[in-house]
């Protein structure tokens, strides 16, 4: 501009534009990496690391059924689940496809909210409602939204409208071109149900959208706020905090909602991972997401840093580690050397009451002098939601009595061990195996229940931590740590074909050699250890495989035997119970569960047949599919019938 006018200037001053303009154009370009959510850079940072994406590192997503049918038009609105459109049969009859908690997600298209109901575009020649035709059903009502509050459930349901006319964003307020998710609270008051049933079945959605919904993967994303009941007063900070960096954008029942337009409704939460084994696909790549959206949103400091460690404190560690048969509680580092082992403590008081233990203090002195940085998790009242997930984000591993706080495994570093330390309660559970599992990590439970001490209501206590149970807890360590850094030597020798690895992966997995009673130094009959499954070595190897696209389908007979590893819908209905029985975590149920209960975590259903495509509600039916395991309860799953069609 000054050259056009005229103006002589400089050679320096040239040089000092062109910079400015540069530094410009490089702002502008962050500033549109800023303007994305959390959740979106953490889909970005996961999709670039992935087989899919790009760079070929450590984090893989598994193998996915990549086509769909045409859901519809644009004038008009559609009503799907989420396999309705998967244009192979046997897709549709995968167990995510069939399995909710609570009912799966419904999506609603081009749809409008107006005087509190959801009103649906027939288009101008309306939509046969009697199935004669070929056009996507519209339900003329909508599966209720349920909230728990105190194990009080409470239902939400919206009314639907039918408008015979076609779909435009001119008729709307105005129009939200994302999803729109509209989910219940359940259980927020406790920090295993905050994670599990709700921040994890909104990310199942998400991962689900990344490989079915492409178009929609990074749309905006809003929730639905103001129709179910307040928040209770002691909901977990973290429930709120990481649901604002999922979706920060948020509209008002009968408020900043009314007369929207949405491209997309989410009517229903997706599925409770944890609490389905066969599921092991989408629960990785579910924590994955959950961890990136950890670290995009809170970049949460580490408490392991605070530690001091000192030179002499290296010495120490070094002429251990030199000595094979002297415990060293330190991680192998890529460049060949060794780092402290960062271990958290998640303590539920010391004193000992009710569900506590004391003298915690004394494993984190010896946890310490073996070389590790160990912490006790946490004066919550004076310690903020990021500093709080920083203990679990940044941890190598997990040690707690049974509890709540153990669900922080879900989000930690891959490889993670967590040791569960059981007295009676909850004895019968294996909630944190199977998160544990998500991460790729061990998972140890170690049988406390002589420390025990029976009381009246109210004054049970537990023994304190002595040498005995913080030599077990040691112990532990050491061999998961040492069997780990055996088999990841192995991984990285192993360059074979994709046939080869998946050759290796069904002996490995189908010998059962990954549950194990621990024989450890004055250990219980009940010390147990359940290794992960080696995975990482056959999607590395089908990657470098030209035969075999990752975007091919699963559904093929060599691999049937490995689709509740690889396969994001989980194994077909039909094989779900021969597949469970397999699973090293049906020994450990097996080992450890109630009498005369089945594996409820191991739930199959079934479909109708002759059916396309999972059932959507029509107006003479009640539900879309009904196989639930109820919040986790104890009675196992429970069965609905449809009123016409006699699907369970």
């Amino acid at each position: 501009v000054i050259a056009n006018v005229g103006i002589p200037i400089s050679p320096l001053m040239q040089h000092s534009c062109i910079i400015a303009l540069l530094c410009f154009v490089i702002c502008e370009s962050g500033f549109a990496a800023l303007s994305q959510s959390a959740l979106e850079r953490a889909i970005s940072k996961l999709l670039s690391n992935s087989p899919f994406g790009g760079a070929s590192t450590s984090l893989h997503w598994p193998f996915i059924p990549a086509s769909r049918k045409d859901s519809g038009t644009s004038n008009t609105s559609t009503a799907e689940a989420l396999c309705s459109n998967l244009l192979h049969a046997a897709d549709r009859r995968r167990l995510a496809c069939c399995s909710q908690i609570n009912g799966a997600a419904l999506y609603l298209k081009n749809v409008k909210i107006e005087n509190g109901k959801m009103v649906f575009f027939t288009g101008s020649e309306g939509i046969s409602m009697n199935g004669a035709d070929t056009s996507p059903f519209l339900p003329n009502r909508l599966p209720a939204i349920t909230s728990v509050v105190r194990r009080k459930h409470i239902n939400y349901v919206m009314p639907v409208e039918h408008r015979r006319q076609n779909f435009s964003a001119s008729n709307c307020k105005s129009y939200f071109d994302g999803t729109l998710h509209v989910m219940g609270r359940l259980t927020t008051q406790n920090l295993y149900h905050a994670f599990n049933d709700n921040v994890m079945p909104l990310l199942t959605l998400v991962v689900m959208d990344a490989i079915l919904q492409k178009d929609l993967l990074f749309a905006p994303r809003a929730q639905l706020i103001g129709f179910h009941p307040p928040a209770d007063p002691e909901q977990v900070p973290h429930l709120g905090a990481l649901l604002d960096a999922a979706l920060p954008q948020s509209f008002t029942m009968g408020g900043s909602a009314e007369g929207m337009c949405f491209r997309r409704v989410a009517w229903g939460g997706g599925v409770k991972v944890v609490y389905q084994h066969l599921l092991g696909a989408v629960r990785r790549m579910s924590s994955d997401l959950l961890r990136e959206l950890v670290l995009q949103a809170f970049n949460p400091p580490s408490p392991y840093l605070n530690i001091p460690y000192t030179d002499k404190d290296k010495e120490k560690i070094k002429n251990r580690v030199a000595d094979s048969t002297t415990v060293s509680l330190t991680m192998a580092t890529e460049a060949g050397n060794r780092r402290p082992m960062n271990i958290v403590i998640y303590s539920r008081g010391n004193a000992g009451g009710g569900r506590s233990i004391g003298n915690e203090t004394l494993l984190q002195d010896r946890l310490r002098g073996l070389g590790a940085r160990a912490v006790i998790c946490c004066d919550f009242a004076g310690v903020t939601v990021s500093q709080q997930l920083g203990y679990g984000v940044h941890a190598d591993a997990i040690i707690g009595l049974h509890g709540a706080g153990l669900i922080n495994n879900i989000y930690a570093p891959r490889g993670a061990i967590t040791v569960e330390l059981k007295t009676i309660y909850g004895y019968g559970l294996t909630l944190f195996a199977t998160s544990a599992e998500a991460r790729g990590g061990s998972f140890v439970e170690l049988n406390i229940k002589d420390y025990h001490i029976w009381g009246g209501p109210g004054k049970s206590r537990n023994r304190p931590m002595d040498d005995s149970l913080i030599g077990r807890i040691v112990a532990s360590l050491n061999q998961v740590t040492r069997e780990r850094e055996k088999s990841e030597k192995a991984d990285r020798k192993f360059k074979g074909s994709a046939s080869t690895a998946m050759s290796k992966l069904i002996e490995t997995n189908f010998r059962k050699d990954l549950f194990h009673h621990l024989k450890i130094p004055d250990g219980r009959a009940g010390d147990i250890v359940i290794y992960p499954y080696p995975t990482e070595p056959l999607l590395r190897a089908h990657n470098r495989s030209n035969a075999d696209s990752p975007y091919q389908q699963v559904s093929r007979v060599e691999l049937s035997q490995l689709d509740f590893l690889l396969h994001l819908l989980g194994p077909e209905v039909s094989e779900t119970r021969a597949q469970c029985a397999k699973l090293p975590v049906s020994s450990y149920w097996a080992h450890t569960g109630e009498k005369n209960v089945h594996n409820k975590y191991c739930l199959s259903c079934s479909f109708p047949t002759e059916v396309p495509g999972l059932p959507l509600l029509t107006q003479n039916s009640t539900s879309v599919i009904a196989v639930t395991a109820a919040s986790g309860s104890r009675t196992g799953p429970s069965r609905t019938k449809s009123r016409n069609n006699g699907v369970k």
